[in-house]
């Protein structure tokens, strides 16, 4: 345990010492970004897995958030760069309100808690007959946990800003309306991340006149991230099967735009969105069953 908190502590420290550091001069913002790298190196030393959480959760928060530090112009105060770099949402996006205990926003936490907890025991205990009928079970359960799980956090972490007097965006707007891939991805599905992408991997290289290379970028910064976190708590493995998920996307993407998917029927447009997610699901939703603990 001591191993645990001191590990913790220094995480928190190297946090504050990032976000401290990431601002002025570009040597500066460099070197806080390196800081908040090295911090991503953490976890794997750890052995006790249900603290690898939360030491993943902090510093995964921590280097996405310097990232934004580190392009932010002008830079904001001491206290408020700090506040960011620890906050699992965008402080940049959040606005003030009267602290709050929103009862809607809690009733809506607790029930897509207990889909979850209920999809993912499903999902524990699909019966085992013909191995295509068992997978099929488990991995449209599994998807319907992720999605549960994903509303979960979301609605959470909205009651609990509220009770603190913030306001702060959705996460998702609606992701079964989506009518094509690309609007899935870039306006419906976790916009959180999605926001992060396109600042720091689509437009920046978009504004250069390289489109093709911004998308690809984007779904490739995406893979990073799943690869990192899969590869912490299960191993490379996994980690690769669920960056390919991510991968994927890109020729799918192409395949969109030359079969003008956006301009044909709403019908068609979600049979091929919907389609494809689910079919692909199981790339995302296997890795994560073997990380929450089922074989």
């Amino acid at each position: 345990m001591g191993d645990v908190t001191s590990t913790i502590t220094l995480t928190i420290i190297g946090g504050v010492l990032a976000g401290l550091i990431t601002t002025g001069p570009l040597a500066r913002r460099l070197l806080g970004v390196l800081i908040a790298a090295a911090l991503l190196g953490v976890p794997f030393t750890l052995k006790q897995m249900h603290f690898s959480w939360v030491v993943l959760t902090l510093v995964s928060i921590i280097a996405l958030r310097v990232m934004d530090l580190s392009v932010e112009r002008p830079s904001r105060p001491v206290k408020l760069r700090v506040l960011h770099t620890f906050m699992p949402f965008d402080t940049r996006l959040a606005k003030r309100c009267r602290p709050h205990l929103n009862i809607l926003h809690l009733v809506a936490a607790a029930a897509w808690g207990v889909l979850s907890y209920i999809a993912f025991n499903a999902a524990a205990n699909s019966p085992m007959s013909k191995i295509l009928e068992y997978y099929a079970i488990r991995w449209l359960l599994g998807l319907l946990w992720i999605v549960a799980l994903f509303e979960t956090i979301a609605w959470t972490i909205r009651v609990i800003t509220g009770m603190f007097g913030a306001e702060i965006p959705l996460l998702h707007d609606a992701p079964y309306k989506a009518r094509t891939l690309r609007e899935f991805w870039s306006v419906r599905w976790n916009k959180l991340v999605g926001r992060w992408l396109r600042e720091h991997c689509y437009t920046p290289l978009t504004h250069r006149g390289y489109g093709r290379l911004a998308l690809t970028a984007s779904f490739a910064g995406s893979a990073a991230i799943h690869l990192y976190i899969t590869s912490v708590m299960i191993d490379l493995r996994w980690g690769l099967i669920m960056a390919s998920l991510f991968l994927l996307q890109v020729p799918l993407l192409w395949a969109e735009d030359a079969l003008n998917i956006r301009h044909r029927s709403a019908v068609v447009g979600h049979i091929w969105t919907l389609g494809i997610l689910i079919l692909l699901s199981p790339l995302f939703t296997e890795p994560a069953l073997q990380m929450f603990g089922l074989p």
